[in-house]
C-alpha cells in the first residue's frame, strides 16, 4: 500500500477570497466564520493566513464587525 503523503495547502489572497465566499453563499455563515472554517478544514492558525486577507474580503469582514458591534450597542 502507497504511503499517504500530505501536500500543504497553499491559498492565494484571491483562492482565500474565492474559498470564504463560496462557504458564506452555499452554506450561509458569516465571512468571520467561513475564514475560520478554512482554517480549521487545512489546520491554518488564523494569525498566519490574516496576511491573505486583503482587498475586497477585508472589507466584507470589517463590515460584518460593525454591524455585529452596531447590534450590541442597540441592544
Amino acid at each position: 500500500m502507497a504511503e499517504k503523503i500530505d501536500i500543504p495547502v497553499t491559498f492565494t489572497q484571491k483562492s482565500l477570497a474565492h474559498r470564504v465566499c463560496m462557504l458564506v453563499h452555499s452554506d450561509g455563515l458569516k465571512y468571520s466564520e467561513a475564514l475560520l472554517e478554512v482554517c480549521e478544514e487545512h489546520e491554518i492558525d488564523p494569525h498566519d493566513i490574516a496576511k491573505l486577507v486583503k482587498g475586497p474580503l477585508k472589507a466584507k469582514l470589517e463590515a460584518e464587525a460593525k454591524e455585529e458591534e452596531d447590534a450590541v450597542q442597540e441592544s
